[in-house]
């Protein structure tokens, strides 16, 4: 399955570049390319409910980690104004915390995203307005428990697959010769309607690319901000 998604990937970069070669020779293309990114942190002692704490002995440790969201955009700006790219989106979580003797393991937890697929857009000399469509979107998240002697309690991973979705994107950049920066903010809407249950411990405890009688969504609004190149 992931060899497939490696082959479909490789036919569509090549499609954009025939794309561009096509689009070059009818009109005046220069180079895009724009790193819309932000920081990830996270630090929460939500262990024995959504609102955090403890309201009794031996309480509860704080879980934390630190992390990036990438958001790349390769392509050509027609006429100066209309963009035509590829956008390829990269996101990873990891966050841990310690065992309490008599009371909740410890964890160790992983969430990566990525996304692929073409994009339009509008750019003036400080605006960008970018629109993707996503083709492809997968979404692994894994925890693993451990208690207080390091053994390993439960390994589980969950993998949505088959995503599909679309982006929009709007910034303003200050712009420096060839090179911008900004901030931007940031709308993202993925639904996934597969997905895969993989526990080490138990492995009669899974299910392989099972379609979901309710798909998996995830979306968000997000400030981030840009480093835009053109030429």
């Amino acid at each position: 399955m992931r060899l497939n998604k490696i082959n479909s990937f490789r036919n569509e970069a090549l499609l954009f570049v025939l794309l561009f070669l096509f689009w070059n020779t009818q009109a005046q293309a220069d180079f895009y390319f724009d790193e819309t990114f932000f920081p990830v942190y996270v630090q929460k002692n939500t262990t024995l409910n959504d609102a955090g704490g403890s309201q009794t002995s031996p309480g509860v440790s704080t879980e934390s980690g630190i992390g990036y969201d990438l958001r790349t955009t390769l392509g050509f700006a027609l006429w100066n104004k209309m963009l035509v790219g590829f956008t390829y989106n990269y996101y990873k979580l990891g966050s841990s915390r310690e065992a309490i003797a008599n009371g909740s393991d410890g964890v160790e937890n992983s969430d990566v995203k990525t996304e692929y697929g073409p994009s339009i857009g509008y750019l003036s000399t400080h605006w960008r307005f970018v629109f993707t469509y996503f083709l492809s979107a997968i979404r692994t998240v894994e925890s693993k428990s451990k208690d207080t002697t390091g053994n390993t309690t439960s390994d589980l991973q969950l993998e949505n697959t088959s995503g599909s979705g679309y982006q929009f994107a709007v910034g303003y950049y200050w712009s420096f010769g060839k090179y911008g920066f900004g901030p931007s903010i940031v709308y993202r809407n993925v639904t996934y309607p597969k997905q895969t249950r993989n526990n080490r411990m138990d492995p009669t405890d899974g299910y392989q690319d099972t379609t979901l009688y309710t798909a998996a969504i995830d979306t968000g609004l997000s400030p981030m901000f840009t480093f835009v190149l053109r030429f």
